[in-house]
């Protein structure tokens, strides 16, 4: 049985929890000490499932219950938002939590992407085979994260939301961004490049035989 913590769903839920807290700073007195105050109190309790059902046999109904949490916090978060408490924008402070990310995931061998807009959402995917060299393609189009492993797609995901281009918004390769988890790339980087555009698939595929993507194509 894996350790509860090094779950990737423990990761992103306790990402989450600490995004709340320090989101619900900013709130105007009457929602922090009602809704941001009940915000927190779910978020708990979700994560508390999470260990509760990598703790014990009978997950169906501890499982169900999470699910449940998740919806009551989804409804918050939308309701937060229409009440201008919140932005779908990550806010440019010089916090880690306005970044994205790509990183390895040390106990699956797996790329490790992450967008960060409201909340953080990681995407695992592909497959590290050591001394090897190989070549890792992030994507995001403000509707899906994609990851690409050699040309070739190895994950996606639905995500939406705008990433910020403030100067202070953080951007992190090799490492995770928290810094919690204490993840760094066990190995060497070369020929790291941005796009401020998402790349197409046969852009990606070009990228990876060498041939050269013009600029805002």
């Amino acid at each position: 049985m894996a350790l509860y913590y090094h779950l990737p769903v423990y990761k992103t839920s306790y990402d989450l929890l600490l995004a709340i807290f320090q989101l619900t700073k900013n709130f105007s007195r009457e929602y922090k000490y009602s809704v941001g105050q009940d915000l927190k109190k779910i978020m708990t309790e979700m994560i508390l499932n999470i260990y509760r059902a990598n703790s014990q046999t009978a997950k169906k109904e501890i499982i169900q219950k999470g699910r449940e949490n998740l919806e009551v916090i989804r409804l918050y978060i939308r309701l937060l938002k229409d009440l201008k408490q919140i932005s779908t924008k990550a806010t440019g402070s010089p916090s880690y939590r306005a970044y994205w990310s790509l990183d390895t995931e040390n106990t699956t061998g797996q790329f490790r992407f992450r967008v960060y807009t409201t909340v953080g959402t990681n995407l695992e995917a592909g497959t590290i085979t050591l001394g090897e060299w190989t070549q890792a393609i992030a994507v995001y189009d403000g509707a899906t994260m994609k990851l690409y492993q050699d040309g070739k797609l190895v994950g996606s995901r639905n995500k939406s939301g705008d990433l910020d281009t403030d100067s202070d918004a953080r951007i992190f390769i090799g490492r995770d961004p928290s810094g919690i988890w204490n993840r760094w790339v066990d190995g060497l980087i070369d020929e790291v490049k941005i796009w401020n555009y998402a790349l197409t698939p046969e852009q990606v595929r070009t990228e990876y035989n060498g041939g050269a993507v013009r600029f805002g194509q």
